[in-house]
């Protein structure tokens, strides 16, 4: 997959989370902390892109 195409979902995923973590971390804290684990998890994969990108 082309590297800024998928920097482009995960940063629009992370836009989604931001407002799912934020509507729904009182009423659902376990689903809170899932989506807090996914934000960091495509953090983590967009930090890779990011990296491939500058050394590409």
């Amino acid at each position: 997959m082309n590297p800024q195409k998928r920097i482009s979902e995960i940063l629009n995923r992370l836009d989604e989370l931001e407002i799912l973590i934020a509507n729904t971390f009182a009423f659902d804290r376990e689903q809170a902390k899932a989506f807090l684990l996914e934000a960091n998890n495509l953090g983590l994969e967009l930090d890779d892109l990011y990296e491939q990108e500058a050394q590409a």
